[in-house]
């Protein structure tokens, strides 16, 4: 059962693009999917979250140095990315339409694939975790701000349905990983890293399909 699993793990990042491109032949599998993406986010956050040890990375997460530092990332990520959008997208005179898009976009928190994506390329899936569980968590201060600086003339962001999803979603992935640690075991998680990149692959795959509707 695992071995196929290890298999495509090794040979994760040409199955996820194969898998990705595949998304592009099966469009109406994204409108099916388009439901559970909230779900598919806690799977894919939970199994990243599964293989790092969350209470020593919580812990060196609250530490004033490293809270400062995620603050300031998430500053950069989010208002300060939307105003180089901006600017350079009046620069060279894009449509107002895209202009939007751009400034919703650096409002929005990082893709929750990130710390997925690091465990299959060798980077470090750690820190991709805290930026974006740190950015996702201020996302209700800054995004709203982010829109309210750069787009005066957009709607007001509902921010307590927003705190209230984003929040349900990292509730969900701690459930998840915690079940995983729980049923798996550190050790057991660690040994099988190959399987794990497995299944982040699968789950990437079916996490990306219904971005596309």
């Amino acid at each position: 059962m695992t071995a196929p699993l290890a298999w495509l793990g090794r040979h994760a990042p040409a199955a996820l693009a194969i898998g990705i491109a595949l998304c592009f032949v099966i469009p109406a599998a994204s409108a099916l999917l388009r439901p559970a993406l909230p779900l598919l986010v806690c799977l894919v956050l939970g199994l990243a979250m599964a293989r790092i040890e969350l209470g020593s990375t919580l812990r060196a997460a609250l530490s004033p140095p490293t809270l400062l530092r995620l603050v300031l990332i998430s500053l950069a990520l989010m208002p300060v990315c939307g105003a180089i959008f901006v600017g350079l997208s009046r620069l060279f005179g894009l449509d107002p339409g895209l202009i939007a898009a751009l400034v919703y976009l650096a409002a929005a928190p990082p893709i929750a694939s990130a710390a997925a994506l690091c465990f299959i390329m060798g980077y470090n899936a750690r820190l991709a975790l805290e930026i974006t569980l740190a950015a996702t968590l201020l996302t209700p201060v800054l995004g709203p701000i982010t829109v309210a600086l750069l787009l005066p003339e957009a709607p007001d962001l509902a921010i307590g349905a927003l705190a209230l999803r984003l929040g349900a979603m990292i509730a969900g992935a701690v459930l998840v990983a915690l079940a995983i640690r729980r049923f798996a075991g550190p050790e057991r998680l660690e040994r099988n890293a190959a399987v794990m990149d497995g299944l982040g692959v699968i789950a990437l795959v079916v996490f990306v399909v219904p971005l596309f509707d």
